[in-house]
């Protein structure tokens, strides 16, 4: 077996067989490899191979927060889908769509999108469930839906984990889709839910769902189908129950959602002339924020293929020490002191309301740490320039931004 599939060999083996190791571990390692796209042919086949194997099983994450149905008006923009309170700025702003839409009955389960949210990276709505049919409502601890499907008008797949639902939905539209293989028209999502309400005098649930992604398509109308909802009981999964059915929502989108405009800015002045700003944009519901700094290679240009692939295995040892010891000192490059500040000195600090929100990749390869975050500052508070303050490695960095 040659070096190059020794070291594939290796990267799965790190996750294969240390069950124990945590997702953000993972999820460390695959942000430090998901930059090298640039390399050649050999390491791009590890690399990319590595990122699908650490992300296997990551699908939707299940949360439990629940409240009981209430009418108390001061509360009712915080938190209205998760903990972002961009997303509750927006939503304050009237940017939210509440269709007017009738139940969908199956199986003696009423369902229909009662709020829905777009923007290039969100997409967030609530789902009204009514049960008709003699349950042990009480038990109901979370709600899953494992065979969800949610597409648009352009038959382009915004959310699905059911391969089987997958390919039948390919077949019959005659897409050339393939399961996992992300690209424009299959959207990688990654997503959490949980049951935001429940009451049990009526029998009434109101699901939440949160979606994320790099850029949703402008979609004119979203289908959210599924076929089975499982009715969970944490503690005692014997009182489990399933109810089979057939459930299609169809949401038109408005103007405002689709042809959706954001606010671009570019570099004014930088503290550090090692950094680049890729990306500085204003949203609806928040701003991205995505900049490169110059960093050491991990292997000189003269290395061979053969060194560059042990000093590769050999780094990937070194976090998984780290991780495995608990000692993250020497991974963390940015601390949480970060925030953008507009023109009027209002701070607005990171949103924090999903894992895909911030982080940095290590690209050791070429030299580079890519770093990403998400700022709870909306399009309805920005202003004409902006000033951003992060720290790297103890240096306060200050970036003046500017509308483009």
């Amino acid at each position: 077996m040659n070096n190059e599939n020794n070291l594939d060999k290796k990267i799965k083996t790190i996750l294969s067989k240390d069950a124990n190791l945590t997702d953000k571990y993972k999820y460390m390692i695959r942000n430090t490899l998901k930059e090298n796209k640039n390399k050649s042919k050999t390491l791009n086949s590890h690399f990319n191979n590595f990122i699908k194997f650490a992300a296997v099983g990551s699908g939707c994450m299940i949360l439990t927060t629940s409240v009981v149905f209430a009418k108390d008006i001061s509360n009712f923009f915080t938190n209205f889908f998760n903990n972002s309170k961009g997303i509750d700025t927006a939503v304050e702003n009237g940017y939210l769509l509440e269709p007017n839409m009738k139940y969908v009955d199956s199986s003696e389960v009423e369902t229909k999108v009662e709020n829905l949210l777009i923007t290039d990276y969100n997409l967030s709505f609530t789902m009204d469930m009514k049960f008709k049919n003699n349950l042990d409502f009480e038990s109901i601890e979370k709600i899953n839906l494992p065979d969800l499907m949610i597409t648009d008008n352009e038959n382009k797949i915004l959310y699905c984990e059911n391969e089987e639902k997958f390919n039948k939905f390919s077949s019959e539209k005659n897409l050339n889709y393939t399961y996992k293989e992300f690209n424009d028209n299959y959207i990688n999502s990654g997503c959490n839910y949980y049951i935001k309400a429940k009451d049990p005098n009526s029998n009434e649930i109101q699901l939440v769902y949160n979606l994320t992604a790099d850029n949703f398509p402008k979609s004119k109308n979203i289908n959210i189908s599924f076929s089975e909802i499982d009715l969970l009981n944490q503690t005692d999964i014997n009182n489990s129950q399933k109810v089979a059915g057939n459930w299609n929502m169809n949401v038109d989108i408005p103007e405002k959602f689709y042809n959706r405009e954001n606010i671009t800015y570019k570099v004014k002045s930088c503290s550090n002339e090692n950094i680049n700003i890729t990306q500085a944009v204003v949203y609806d519901t928040g701003m991205k924020l995505e900049l490169v700094i110059r960093n050491e290679k991990i292997y000189n240009d003269e290395d061979s293929q053969e060194n560059i692939n042990l000093k590769v295995n050999d780094r990937l040892e070194e976090l998984k020490k780290e991780f495995a010891s608990g000692n993250e000192t020497n991974l963390k490059l940015f601390d949480n002191n970060t925030y953008v500040e507009t023109e009027d000195g209002t701070k607005y600090y990171p949103s924090e309301s999903s894992s895909e929100d911030s982080g940095y990749s290590n690209d050791f390869m070429n030299g580079t740490i890519n770093y990403w975050q998400t700022y709870n500052l909306t399009k309805y508070q920005a202003s004409p320039t902006l000033k951003l303050v992060l720290n790297y490695k103890g240096e306060e960095i200050t970036i003046e931004l500017e509308e483009q």
